[in-house]
């Protein structure tokens, strides 16, 4: 590709003997001097043809790897969006399980079932727990069923968060839960 070419080999000649050529060796001089000077024009225009051609390779070559570029980009990108495309769903069905299981557990409020639940006790400092405030009831009024029911079974106790009339002194009732099935080893 790199090809140097020499220069035309200058002629050295003085104004005296320059003087002394006669008029066809003078022609003959020039003549050989323009016949050297086109043939090195002549291979500076192959040579200047041969960059050209280089050039234009290279030139593909960039534009051929630009477009690469691009395209790549343009994946890389494309796959980007893809994978938040995806990232959405997922926070979209975790946010929807927590919302469902909000909504079961306040369903599950809504259904609770209290078993019994204790009226008219005068809410005094309760120096009794009322878990034992239940135990303590159910021996005086009912001896026999207490023999059967196991009281650590007790799901849960607690008094009624009721409204309360403030020009009135109502007691809040007390509810008791306890298991609805029975566990039996057989």
């Amino acid at each position: 590709m790199k090809e140097w070419f020499k220069a035309p080999e200058k002629i050295q000649l003085g104004n005296e003997e320059t003087a002394k050529l006669s008029d066809t060796q003078f022609k003959t001089l020039v003549i050989r001097m323009l016949q050297e000077l086109t043939g090195h024009f002549n291979s500076i225009k192959k040579t200047q043809a041969a960059m050209k051609v280089a050039l234009c390779g290279i030139k593909k070559n960039l534009q051929e790897t630009n477009t690469e570029g691009k395209e790549t980009r343009t994946q890389f990108n494309g796959l980007e969006q893809k994978e938040q495309i995806n990232i959405r769903p997922e926070k979209n069905e975790e946010t929807r399980i927590q919302k469902n299981e909000e909504r079961l557990r306040n369903l599950q409020e809504l259904f609770k079932h209290f078993n019994i639940q204790i009226i008219g006790l005068p809410e005094e400092k309760e120096d009794q727990q009322i878990e034992n405030l239940f135990e303590q009831i159910m021996k005086e009024n009912f001896p026999n069923l207490t023999k059967e029911t196991d009281f650590q079974e007790i799901q849960e106790v607690q008094r009624v968060p009721g409204k309360l009339d403030p020009k009135r002194n109502t007691p809040r009732h007390i509810i008791t839960t306890l298991p609805k099935i029975k566990n039996r080893e057989s």
